[in-house]
């Protein structure tokens, strides 16, 4: 039996990037980069290697429920992308060149208060200082990574514990976002569906060709 798809709209679509596009940019970047620079850290600082505690990749994510909040998904490394700043700009192509405003926060526990905050300002420091090198890397949609504001805090979590929070707030600068004047000048006769739309179907009958539309 063989199956005739349906052909889909051939009209050259423009580019489209939302927020959570820019958000997987930076996680995919940060799991790439982060062990390579932690790896330095260390060593610019006399540390045994491999001292810090590294983020498992499930930890490097754009959400976690505070409720979940376990120790075996700290250090954790939370991407949020929310807005843009100011008005995107419009090239000569029609392309439209934006900057995103995104916030990342590091999670990390312990013991004692003055080591867990300098613990989770070590993340934010490796983060900023990676994606400020590195930015969505040349695959990337991040032309570059220019950092905002930092901050850091700690409080307690139940009796002896601590949790700290370093929080880095970079804007992330990306062509491409939109652009103008392309696209389709005719819309599809059938909605799209994540299954190929069926035209015509040719079986064979005992040797038989038989054709039904």
């Amino acid at each position: 039996m063989s199956v005739t798809p349906f052909e889909y709209n051939p009209a050259d679509f423009g580019p489209v990037v939302a927020s959570t596009d820019v958000d997987q940019g930076a996680i995919n970047t940060i799991r790439l980069w982060i062990d390579t620079y932690m790896t330095r850290w260390e060593l610019e600082r006399n540390l045994p290697q491999h001292s810090l505690p590294r983020p498992v990749p499930a930890s490097i994510s754009n959400m976690i429920d505070p409720d979940e909040l376990l120790d075996h998904q700290l250090p954790a490394i939370l991407v949020s992308t929310a807005t843009t700043v100011g008005t995107p700009e419009i090239m000569g192509d029609g392309s439209y060149r934006a900057i995103w405003l995104t916030e990342i926060q590091t999670l990390v526990r312990g013991q004692r208060g003055p080591e867990t905050r300098t613990l989770a300002s070590t993340y934010e420091a490796c983060v900023r200082w990676l994606l400020t090198e590195q930015a969505f890397g040349p695959e990337g949609i991040a032309r570059r990574c220019r950092w905002g504001k930092t901050q850091t805090t700690v409080e307690r979590s139940g009796t002896g514990r601590y949790l700290a929070k370093g929080v880095y707030q970079v804007q992330v600068f990306v062509e491409g976002n939109m652009q103008e004047g392309v696209g389709p000048t005719i819309p599809d006769a059938f909605p799209y569906s994540q299954f190929a739309l069926v035209q015509s179907v040719t079986t064979d009958v005992e040797g038989v060709a038989m054709q039904s539309e």
